[in-house]
């Protein structure tokens, strides 16, 4: 069946400028103009890290492993929908594009996005953890980020230690644009901001045996990685006073050890510690506090049914108990970027705390800009469009995949 289709290939000279090609293998050539590189890397590190190309991947491996060439394609589902596809063992998204788009075949669960993510849905402790740690990454020992330390402090006139989950300065977020924010105003203010995020990527805290390395970025540059025993003898061999102002900032818990935090907070004896309210990972290890990822839940009570029938609620007593146990330990001012975020924080949660306060991130300004007609011609014969931030079904990502699968074909 397979062989049917070969003549339906596209020719190479019809491909975008974009193309990697021309392959060898004329179906990766059909496929390789709509698999999205970038989405997919993302997807899949293990692509990524093998330097591998990601149509010649998804062709060879990637569809028999039910990865997604894009956003718009559900591998999984256009297989166990269309049996004939499946049966004659066909790449799906190279059906696609010759013959099931013309016969009207689905790319995606028609209409029923929460059963798909039901379907999938899986503890936060069993989803996959990833290193994260750039290769040929120095090692650093407690003498050494003594060192250098020492030699960023000689002429400061205070010290930031900041806390998140990844490597602000490679990743692009809400979040992490925020932090370097913060990064920058510090060190204009003569500050050494130091920033640790853990090595493994988690949708969880660590492991209580299994505590990660940590990657160091110091004033904006990666300097490799040491341990938070390490980061903490590091900071308590810092002569008292040298310098006055010290700060400890927990932006996000996401993939830490609670007592490594605690023991480095304490080595570094801060004047004031601040915990950042950018999710509310602090209350449920569902950070966006949706039951099952899909309804809003408000962070009920942990023996409630609202929890027993959640995929966040087995863990979240376990959950609760390290977090609290942090919050005990290290006295926060509590920081929220709007006064609903602090608000429901308040209400979800009782962990003790000196004071909260909301700094927002920034105020939306109206302005009126004059506005000129869209036609075809004006953006080179197809409209354009991009989906602006994560993509989740809380943020409406599913309702954008389903717009463009209907008017990929349509015609202004």
């Amino acid at each position: 069946m397979a062989k049917a289709y070969e003549s339906m290939a596209l020719p190479p000279a019809t491909l975008p400028v974009s193309f990697d090609g021309p392959y060898a293998d004329t179906s990766v050539n059909v496929i390789a103009p709509h698999v999205d590189r970038r989405f997919y890397l993302q997807a899949h590190p293990d692509v990524a890290r093998a330097g591998l190309d990601p149509a010649v991947h998804y062709a060879d491996f990637g569809w028999h492993e039910g990865r997604n060439p894009n956003g718009w394609f559900d591998t999984k589902y256009y297989l166990s929908a269309n049996p004939d596809v499946r049966d004659a063992g066909i790449n799906p998204f190279w059906h696609y594009l010759v013959a099931g788009q013309h016969e009207g075949r689905r790319v995606k669960e028609p209409a029923n996005f929460r059963r798909g993510l039901l379907r999938d849905i899986m503890p936060p402790a069993a989803r996959a953890a990833h290193d994260v740690l750039p290769p040929n990454a120095r090692r650093i020992d407690a003498d050494a980020l003594l060192s250098v330390l020492e030699g960023a402090l000689e002429t400061a006139c205070g010290l930031v230690v900041s806390v998140s989950h990844d490597r602000y300065i490679d990743n692009v977020g809400g979040t992490q644009i925020l932090i370097a924010d913060e990064e920058h105003k510090f060190v204009g203010g003569r500050f050494v901001y130091c920033h640790f995020s853990p090595a493994i990527a988690r949708l969880t805290l660590a492991p209580p045996e299994q505590p990660p390395h940590l990657q160091i970025v110091l004033n904006g540059v990666f300097i490799g990685a040491t341990t938070y025993a390490a980061a903490a003898e590091a900071l308590r061999r810092i002569p008292a006073g040298q310098p006055r102002g010290r700060l400890f900032v927990l932006h996000s818990l996401l993939g830490h050890d609670v007592d490594g935090l605690i023991a480095v907070a304490r080595a570094l004896n801060p004047s004031h510690s601040f915990f950042w309210v950018h999710d509310f990972f602090s209350v449920c290890e569902g950070f966006n506090l949706l039951r099952n990822d899909i309804a809003y839940c408000a962070a009920p009570a942990t023996a409630s049914m609202a929890c027993r029938i959640c995929i966040y609620g087995a863990a979240r007593d376990m959950h609760l108990a390290r977090v609290r146990h942090l919050f005990e330990q290290i006295e926060f001012h509590i920081v929220a970027p709007s006064a609903t975020a602090l608000d429901v924080w308040l209400k979800a949660g009782s962990l003790p705390h000196l004071d909260a306060r909301v700094h927002e991130h920034c105020r939306i300004r109206a302005l009126s800009v004059p506005s000129a007609p869209i036609s075809k011609d004006t953006v080179g014969g197809a409209a354009r469009i991009a989906f602006i931030g994560q993509q989740r079904f809380h943020k409406g990502y599913h309702i954008f995949v389903d717009i463009v699968a209907r008017n990929r074909d349509s015609v202004a």
